[in-house]
């Protein structure tokens, strides 16, 4: 009986949506090729008055290019090494050069990430790195500073944990402080008689910042102000106080970057999920927008306590990923670099997670109600199926999305929300979209289900490269009895088949809140033969070398379907197949589905993430 009343919940839940509603292979591909500068270093004192008219001291680091040779250099009193030409001159090779702002963490310093600052310098940008004057400093640009490790530790904490009470108005000297160090650079490269004359393009100007740092740039990039000189900024590790909605008020590209500890280390200091935090401010940007979470990485790998906190060849790997995807970003939305293009499109085995976007919406075309089986048994409406085309794409990837209704309910042009909000939110992000019917319950019981979407399938595949689509990269989609289906075609073979296909010509496969296990008559669906359970049942079929999955759920779902999708996971896992499980945040089974090319959704980003990295 507990059985019945869950499939009968389901039936109920999915009917009210009808009337109402990465382990993949890396690319291999080059970091575009920089000019390379030899790197000067200056550091220079700017005064200014405090809001009590206290005078105070910016002492600010400067990085940039140069012809002279370099030599071996301890910043910060032996806090890092690195090799600069003190004080040298600027190189003239590519004047005028773009500028990067640069603010450290709490009690950091503006040498907290040599091994990044250097590296900018040498690919031909100017980067400006003032010591923050923080009630505590473990560390200084001259070096001497005071160090207070108990109470720093202590104040951090405190700070990490404040979130949504954290105190803005204590922390507005830091975004004065970035904007002062930028005003007084920029003026010393209007001087004539200034070592920087000529040094700076006033036009190509960007902001990078870690932890509180992080803070200070999105402080000046939108939310708490809007500095339009910035036009581009990189925020590592935190620094994340505000709701994910508000995070629409950053309309420059952004890069977000994390570590791998830090969606699940944190938890013992009574700290949140970064990555629920970062992922959900990456949703909610405006403009092109890029989320690396960083394999190992934890909070400090990205500055130079990376050394110190990994082995030497983890250090080597994560810096090099942090130096190259930062300076890609850079050098494409400042310096307008085609081939940057190749670092930010391609999955790093160094990045547990990556998601990108890069700003593109395409227009959709749309071609409705195409058979694609003409049989003598043929159903008039339902085997028919609607393209969504991205119009200026070319050979762009391709998903089916099969809908849900229980099998014995739903329609691609349902009453009140039809299905095409699918197809168009897909298409808008360059994948082709196929929406399809197939026949229901009581015309049909198991296989008449799944042979109808193996047809639709097959004809995909036979015929979408007219359309300017990618055969060889065509994924399927479905919710509920949906996910069941596409699940089903992804583990049971003898359907595609039947079409002269196999699992080759899938190139993955996404169930959002499917189901797996077959165990009874389900709404008349299946029949009384439990060998047809057992063939309608995607976790019976689960054998080695699968398509990839993609297994998608909601946090408030049908009671019984998280429990089978995990069971589903450690099925495929079992084999040895590829698969992501994720649990979709403040969702139901009818909003995980229904809120498909909304702002900020997740379920949305997820297909995109997979499909763009396959």
């Amino acid at each position: 009986m507990r059985r019945w009343n869950l499939w009968a919940s389901l039936a109920v839940a999915i009917f009210a949506s009808c009337i109402s509603t990465f382990a993949q292979e890396e690319k291999k591909k080059e970091p575009p090729a920089v000019t390379s500068y030899n790197v000067g270093y200056r550091i220079l004192d700017f005064k200014y008055k405090d809001e009590s008219s206290q005078e105070k001291t910016l002492t600010t680091a400067v990085w940039y290019p140069t012809d002279a040779e370099e030599k071996d250099y301890e910043y910060g009193g032996g806090y890092a090494k690195g090799k600069v030409a003190l004080d040298a001159p600027v190189s003239k090779k590519g004047v005028p050069y773009p500028l990067v702002l640069y603010s450290h963490g709490y009690s950091g310093s503006g040498v907290a990430a040599v091994f990044l600052t250097e590296y900018l310098a040498r690919s031909g940008f100017v980067v400006v790195a003032p010591d923050h004057n923080d009630d505590l400093s473990a560390v200084r640009i001259r070096g001497g500073a005071d160090a207070n490790l108990p109470k720093i530790w202590e104040n951090a904490l405190k700070i990490a944990r404040s979130e949504k009470s954290f105190d803005h108005k204590k922390f507005e000297y830091r975004l004065k402080e970035i904007r002062f160090a930028c005003d007084k650079i920029l003026e010393l490269s209007k001087e004539e008689n200034s070592p920087f004359s000529g040094m700076i393009d006033e036009k190509r100007i960007a902001i990078a910042g870690h932890s509180l740092g992080s803070y200070t740039a999105l402080g000046v990039t939108g939310m708490r102000e809007k500095d339009e000189r910035f036009k581009a900024a990189v925020y590592f590790s935190g620094g994340l106080f505000w709701d994910e909605k508000e995070f629409s008020k950053i309309k420059i590209p952004a890069m977000f970057m994390y570590g791998e500890t830090e969606t699940y280390g944190r938890g013992i200091l009574g700290l949140s999920d970064l990555s629920v935090k970062t992922i959900g401010a990456y949703l909610w940007c405006d403009g092109p927008r890029f989320c690396l979470e960083v394999k190992h990485g934890t909070h400090m790998t990205f500055c130079e306590r990376v050394f110190k906190e990994n082995t030497p060849e983890i250090a080597k790997e994560q810096v090099r990923l942090i130096k190259e995807y930062t300076t890609a970003f850079l050098l494409k939305y400042l310096n307008n670099e085609p081939k940057a293009d190749d670092v930010l499109s391609r999955k790093d085995k160094m990045l547990t997670r990556y998601y990108y976007d890069f700003g593109i919406r395409y227009e959709v075309e749309t071609k409705k109600n195409i058979a694609y089986y003409e049989g003598e048994d043929a159903d008039a409406v339902k085997h028919k199926l609607d393209i969504y085309i991205p119009k200026g794409a070319k050979s762009f990837k391709v998903v089916m999305f099969v809908h849900g209704g229980a099998w014995c309910m739903g329609d691609k042009d349902q009453f009140l929300l039809p299905y095409d909000y699918v197809g168009k939110a897909f298409a808008q992000r360059g994948i082709g979209t196929v929406v399809i019917n197939y026949r229901l319950t009581p015309q049909v019981v198991h296989p008449g289900h799944i042979k109808d979407v193996a047809r639709a399938f097959a004809w995909i595949y036979k015929n979408i490269e007219k359309e300017g689509g990618n055969k060889e990269r065509l994924f399927v989609c479905g919710h509920s009895a949906g996910g069941h289906l596409v699940a089903l075609l992804g583990t049971n073979e003898k359907y595609l088949k039947e079409q002269e296909l196999d699992f080759k010509a899938l190139a993955g496969v996404i169930p959002i809140s499917g189901v797996f296990k077959i165990e009874s008559n389900l709404l008349g669906a299946f029949g009384n033969d439990k060998e047809n359970w057992k063939d309608a049942s995607p976790i019976d079929n689960v054998k080695e070398n699968l398509p990839p999955f993609l297994l998608l759920y909601a946090s408030s779902d049908i009671p019984g379907l998280s429990s089978m999708a995990k069971s589903f996971a450690d099925a495929l896992k079992a084999k040895k197949n590829e698969f992501r499980l994720l649990e979709i945040a403040d969702k139901t089974h009818i909003t995980v589905i229904t809120s498909i090319g909304k702002k900020g959704d997740r379920t949305t980003e997820e297909i995109v993430q997979f499909i763009q990295q396959r």
